[in-house]
């Protein structure tokens, strides 16, 4: 499922937006990019995605609920959580609301990619 695979990357951090799209793209995902949680929601409600990578604190709406909102929508899409801050409650209120791992910041790009592979391959 990995060739192709839409990836919607939400972080209000524009270097860590061009980061990740340029490091994607040539991976053989399609990847967009939303600065915000209300971006997000919009962009998941006109598309399908097969996964989503959320950074956790950001302008207005955060991670968690958007999360939270995706799950009472019905947007079924696999979920990365990103976070500066390794919290184990943050960890677990993400796992609770759907989310399929957890990566802390700042990351590797290969260690995204390992996550998104395997999450990907389920």
């Amino acid at each position: 499922m990995k060739d192709g695979a839409r990836i919607l990357y939400v972080d209000d951090e524009e270097h860590f937006r061009e980061l990740v799209q340029e490091n994607l793209a040539p991976e053989g995902f399609n990847v967009s990019t939303a600065e915000d949680g209300d971006e997000a929601l919009s962009l998941l409600g006109s598309g399908q995605f097969d996964l989503v990578i959320l950074d956790i604190r950001m302008p207005r709406m955060g991670g968690l609920e958007v999360l939270d909102e995706m799950k009472k929508r019905g947007i079924r899409s696999r979920v990365i959580v990103l976070t500066g801050v390794d919290d184990i409650d943050v960890a677990v209120q993400a796992a609770r609301l759907g989310a399929n791992d957890y990566v802390t910041k700042p990351f590797e790009i290969e260690t995204l990619l390992g996550s998104i592979n395997r999450i990907l391959s389920v």
